[in-house]
């Protein structure tokens, strides 16, 4: 999907520097204000219609996690593990039967079935394997730049503007920063919107392994980055995320404690929007910026609904 040629952006009151020295703050994830920001969602380990496929004495897809990833020591002990579980759970089940199959086939879809199969899944083994991936997110050397489609959401100013005292920048996407981040090591590179899922279409960890059984990480990566649970729908979010691993600092990117910050031209700016809250000294710097580089300068004031609207200051 295109990215719309206009997103915004919201500062606290604490980056009124932005003013004076133009730079978006590219963050790590720990840094999000959402506890499960980028962690992946994941309903299960094996889809249903594996566990079915195992049971019917189909051949076990075990995964070749990648010698990077901090499951790759215990692995195939966690997939022997949990398909012994399985075969003994069956067994014990029908244990008197003279053919599985047919039994099987008709228990596993009830709530009964489900209940007996995928609580060995579910309750014992995910919960450790999400803490694995988790582990390597966070280590990952990423960098995150949030953008969204609503300027005047007032949940976003009091959460995001430091309970309207902070500003919204107005940002033109087809400058060649939203493109040229991606390439070979930096596929994720591209600004892309957000989706927003319920934990109830979320995927399986086999979902993210290849039929000769490698474990696809990078696909399980972008997921994490850009999907989110549904009750933060109302943001409308962008991002564009890149791996940071290896970059050198130069005269446009300098490390901090929060992630990157990579200095903009002034005319990626197409529009400036104090918060309601905002101070005269944050006001005064906003004037001179917008007048400088004829930007458009908006006040936000409340209505009457209790929503906000921008207004034009004159310069």
């Amino acid at each position: 999907m295109p990215a719309p040629q206009r997103l915004y952006k919201f500062f606290s009151d604490a980056r009124t520097s932005f003013f004076d020295s133009p730079q978006f703050l590219f963050r790590h994830p720990e840094q999000f204000n959402d506890f499960f920001d980028c962690a992946p969602q994941i309903q299960g380990v094996y889809r249903p219609d594996y566990i079915k496929s195992f049971l019917m004495g189909s051949i076990i897809l075990r995964a070749k996690i990648p010698p990077l990833s901090p499951m790759h020591n215990d692995s195939n002990e966690f997939y022997n593990t949990f398909d012994a579980e399985l075969e003994s759970k069956c067994i014990d089940l029908f244990k008197n039967s003279q053919d599985l199959a047919p039994q099987i086939i008709t228990f596993i879809d009830t709530p009964k079935g489900q209940k007996e199969f995928f609580e060995i899944d579910k309750y014992k083994h995910l919960p450790r394997i999400i803490n694995k991936i988790n582990s390597q997110l966070k280590n990952q050397f990423l960098a995150i730049f949030c953008l969204t489609e609503n300027a005047t959401n007032k949940v976003m100013w009091a959460q995001y503007a430091n309970d309207n005292k902070g500003f919204v920048l107005e940002i033109n996407t087809e400058n060649n920063l939203f493109h040229e981040i991606k390439d070979k090591k930096n596929s994720l590179g591209c600004l892309k919107k957000v989706a927003y899922k319920p934990i109830s279409k979320a995927r399986f960890v086999t979902d993210y392994i290849t039929p000769n059984g490698d474990f696809r990480y990078n696909a399980l990566l972008r997921d994490a980055i850009f999907t989110k649970q549904t009750i933060w729908s109302f943001e409308k979010e962008w991002r564009i995320a890149f791996i940071t691993e290896g970059l050198l600092p130069s005269n446009n990117v300098t490390r901090c404690d929060a992630g990157l910050l990579i200095s903009v031209p002034s005319s990626i700016i197409k529009g400036v929007y104090l918060g309601t809250r905002a101070s005269d000294e944050m006001r005064d710097s906003a004037i001179k910026f917008c007048t400088k580089h004829d930007t458009p300068l908006f006040q936000m004031v409340p209505t009457p609904d209790q929503e906000f609207t921008a207004e034009p200051v004159i310069l």
